[in-house]
Formats: structure tokens, sequence, C-alpha cells
């Protein structure tokens, strides 16, 4: 009966259903449907329904691309209508339009705070309203680009930075493998008959074959963390929930980690007072530390480096310094070390992925990153995060 109904308001085209967009009218007044209808036609399918009720039961079921709603109806009202549409997650996105013969300032802004976009008071202009139609289209399409141009961003970030994870400890394991290869030659050369067996050299092989046994198995169990953690996110959807986290615990894990499977002899200080909650999602804060504990450690010279990791908790900020007693950074390239894709660190060891992420997870915590150079040689990077992030209140 409502579909009968509304063909005798709304002539309709043969070719209706190859328009890109849909157009659902909500009006009691039969001409004000007719006048919108002969607006729009030529671009739109257009829907109609009677009064409030019956219009947001086919905004429900059809999902049109616009909505334009008289205010005053029977049943609910136009207000009504639209705070209902905005409640659910399947029509809050749709733009509204709402004709009304009332053109108060105070309704008008009722209507805002219920969420139309657009207001047009009676009698108004077929151009306007197409205009005006067109206009709020417009808008979404460039919120959908914008929306899908971060999410490639974000992507590419994710993708780079779970490359990267990989891609080190996997460097590690080739290491210590061919490392292994040799040692093992040279053991089944020792052990031959006849061979002349040197004790201390046997000695030696077999402590640096425990050290790169140790090298790969931490690098294997780097790259299955990594593997789980994609596992999830193809699963679950990324989905980046913020918990309570403690750094200086995370700065812990992500040591014991990294240092075994970067395969160096480098001392690695930490002091670390106190406790320094934040609220983070908590495997974007480990990959930051990761890479600045891990770019520390391959700074530091093999068998007399050493890297400082050091914090400290004030009332509003936690500061987080790590320090290392290599080359330094040239102040030329201190200027874009957090550039994506440059690296000091030479052809085959880097994507120049690391401090780019490191900068953006910084950011999003709404803390800040500096790279400072030792006097007496070596790179200290200094975090400061914010303990409790204020809430940003959205624009009226």
């Amino acid at each position: 009966m409502a579909e009968a109904t509304e063909r005798r308001v709304v002539e309709r085209d043969e070719d209706e259903n190859q328009r890109l967009w849909t157009v659902l009218i909500v009006e009691d007044t039969p001409d004000v449907i007719r006048i919108v209808h002969l607006a729009l036609r030529q671009h739109f399918k257009v829907l109609a329904a009677p009064d409030g009720l019956k219009g947001l039961e086919l905004a429900l079921r059809e999902r049109p691309s616009l909505i334009i709603t008289d205010l005053m109806m029977p049943g609910i009202d136009g207000f009504e209508l639209v705070r209902r549409l905005r409640a659910d997650a399947t029509t809050k996105h749709i733009p509204v339009i709402m004709l009304t013969a009332r053109g108060a300032t105070d309704d008008k802004v009722m209507g805002l705070e219920s969420g139309v976009n657009a207001y047009l008071t009676k009698p108004f202009s077929p151009r306007e309203l197409l205009s005006t139609a067109r206009a709020l289209l417009d808008v979404q399409e460039t919120q959908a680009e914008l929306l899908l141009t971060r999410q490639m961003d974000s992507l590419e970030t994710l993708t780079g930075g779970l490359a990267h994870e990989i891609n080190n400890p996997l460097n590690y394991i080739r290491n210590a493998v061919a490392r292994l290869q040799i040692d093992v030659d040279d053991v089944i050369k020792l052990s031959q008959p006849g061979a002349a067996g040197d004790p201390a050299k046997l000695a030696a092989l077999a402590q640096r074959t425990r050290k790169m046994a140790d090298t790969a198995e931490a690098g294997v169990r780097r790259i299955q963390a990594t593997v789980d953690l994609m596992g999830r996110y193809s699963r679950e959807g990324y989905s980046r929930l913020e918990r309570e986290h403690d750094v200086w615990q995370a700065i812990a894990d992500v040591v014991e980690v990294v240092r075994p499977a970067v395969g160096r002899t480098v001392e690695v200080v930490t002091d670390l007072p106190g406790a320094a909650v934040i609220r983070c999602v908590p495997e974007e804060l480990h990959q930051a530390l990761s890479n600045l504990i891990q770019n520390a450690i391959e700074a530091a010279p093999d068998g007399t480096g050493r890297v400082e990791i050091s914090g400290s908790v004030d009332a509003r900020h936690l500061t987080l310094r790590i320090c290392d007693n290599g080359p330094g950074i040239p102040e030329a390239d201190r200027q874009r070390i957090f550039q994506p894709f440059f690296s000091t660190k030479g052809p085959g060891r880097g994507m120049g992925m690391g401090l780019t992420i490191t900068r953006q997870v910084v950011a999003a915590l709404g803390g800040q990153i500096r790279v400072d150079p030792v006097p007496t040689g070596g790179t200290c990077f200094e975090v400061r995060l914010p303990l409790q992030r204020a809430r940003i209140s959205q624009p009226l």
C-alpha cells in the first residue's frame, strides 16, 4: 500500500536504477514531493515517505545517498527523525537537508544540533535545492577520499614497520647461520682422525657457536612475535585499542628481545626509577622503542659499546633518553633522520622507516622526540610524553 501511494506521488523513470545517487524525500505534502522530484530526478533515484516513521524505516532499509525531510510532520517531526538517523551506525553518515516554512534561528540551531547538514526555507528554488544536494554529496565524497588516503597511509606505515620488524632479525639469523656453518666446518676438520685438535680453539668455537645459536633463536622469537601481531590484525582488524601500559616495563621487555637478536657485544644499562604508566597502543609503543634501542645498539662499537637508557617522571610528563657511544650522526643528517626512507646505515641495512614510524607513534601520544649529539661521541634520542592526554573537543 505504501509503495502504491508513493508511486502515485512520484513518477518512476525507467532508468532510475542506473543513477549513482538515491535521495529519500520525507514529506507529508504531495506537491512538495513532486517539486523535489522534478528538481532531482535527472541525477537521483527518488524515494518518498509521507511521515517521519515511514521515512526512518525506508532510510534504514534503502540507505539512500541523501535525505530531504520536512520539519513539521505527523508522528515524529524532522528533528526527531534526524536524531534517530544519527543514532544508527548505518545511517549516521547520510547528509540531511531540512525543509521548513519556519526560518527562525532557534529552529535552525536545534536542527544543526540534531545533525541537519543544510536548511532550505519554503518556498525554495529547485536550482538551490539541486545545488545544495550536489554540494553535500561532493563534501561527503571528499571526506571519503581523505579517509581512504589516511587509511592507506596508515596501512603503508604499518606494513612498512612490520617489514622492518621482520627484515632486521632475519638479517641476524642469516648472519648467525652463515657463521655457524663456518664454525661447524672448522669443528669437523679439527675432529678428523689425525688432526691436531687445539683445545683452546675448540673452546672458542664452542663459545661462539652457542652465541650464534642464541642470536638466531632471539631473531626467530622476534619474527614470531611480529607474525603473531600480523595474525591478530588480520583476524581482528587494526583496532588501535588503547590501554594503560608501563613504559619502563616495555623497555625491559624490548631490551630482552632486541639485544641478543642484534648479536653484538654491547653493554646496555638502564636507570628507570619508579613507574611510568601511560595510555597507549602497546604494540605501537613497543615498535617505537624497538627502533630506538636497536639503532643505539647497532651504532655502539662491538666489544666496547655502551647504551644508556634513562628515564624520569614528573607530575605531567615522562622523559626517556637513549644514548650510545657510537660515532654519532652528522649535523646535516640529524635534520633528515625522521624523513621516510632516509637511513644512515648504508645499503641493505635498513629501509629508513624506523625513525619515521617512531616519530609518528610519539606524535600520536601527544609527545615530542629529538636527537642530540654527545660531546664525547655518540647520539642521544630524547622522548617526552604526557602522562595524560587532554581530551580534544569536537568543533561546533
